[in-house]
């Protein structure tokens, strides 16, 4: 398993839609440090804190990464059928199950460089040019990282819709429901007291949110429904991938 997880790292490292990515990463690190400078020049505004762009961009990532993985995920499968990569690794001996997670485990790994990638770019260029350490900075992009729980569960969504599917059209469906549809959904639901819409929607995957305590026992159990939905699309992906053909 862990030699077929290293040969996927490998793999998405060869392409260049994967390094594209990484150096999307420095970019988007830089042009968060430098655009408030420049937009406060060409305007009236002050110039901004080191604090306030990170705030800015925290929220940058907080509020792109569906668009992130959805992306991310399609670089690991691009042209799996197409090039019988998949048929090959199950030619080779290894089992459906070991493929689905070496997949998702790489998906994973390579989503997280590309956020580390932007965090390092940024801590460093942001203090340079407004002032402040890059310590404090990494210090304040530390709760971006409280997201993970519900980023994992739209990975292990996105893979198993990536693994069932030889075309786009269902992962755009499936983006056109989480962007639009399920939150038009729940807010008419707060609209119109519909109140079964009202009971469901803190535990709706798209409207997971770390700083919105569902509190069971105690605890803010949000963190463990993502995990929880992350287990279910994996257990049932794996399932329906097992009686998948693959030619």
């Amino acid at each position: 398993m862990i030699n077929l997880v290293k040969a996927e790292c490998y793999q998405l490292t060869q392409r260049k839609s994967a390094r594209a990515w990484f150096v999307a990463a420095v970019v988007l690190g830089l042009f968060a440090a430098i655009l408030p400078d420049i937009v406060a020049h060409f305007s009236d505004l002050p110039k901004f804190s080191t604090q306030v762009k990170t705030v800015l961009f925290a929220e940058s990532i907080i509020n792109t990464a569906v668009f992130l993985l959805l992306s991310i995920v399609g670089t690991a499968f691009n042209h799996e059928l197409k090039n019988r990569t998949l048929v090959n690794s199950i030619s080779y001996g290894f089992s459906r199950k070991q493929i689905y997670l070496s997949k998702l485990i790489g998906s994973a790994i390579m989503t997280a460089v590309f956020v580390i990638l932007a965090i390092l770019t940024f801590g460093i260029v942001a203090p340079l040019i407004s002032g402040g350490s890059s310590l404090a900075v990494w210090a304040d992009l530390a709760p971006i990282f409280k997201y993970v729980p519900i980023w994992l569960a739209y990975l292990g969504l996105y893979v198993w819709i990536a693994f069932l599917s030889e075309s786009n059209t269902p992962t755009y469906i499936m983006l056109a429901l989480i962007v639009f549809v399920f939150p038009l959904a729940f807010q008419l639901g707060q609209s119109y007291d519909i109140s079964w819409l009202q009971a469901i929607e803190p535990y709706f995957l798209t409207q997971l949110n770390p700083d919105r305590t569902i509190n069971l026992f105690g605890i803010n159990a949000a963190p463990f429904i993502a995990l929880a939905y992350l287990i279910g699309f994996t257990l049932f992906g794996i399932h329906l991938f097992n009686k998948k053909e693959i030619k």
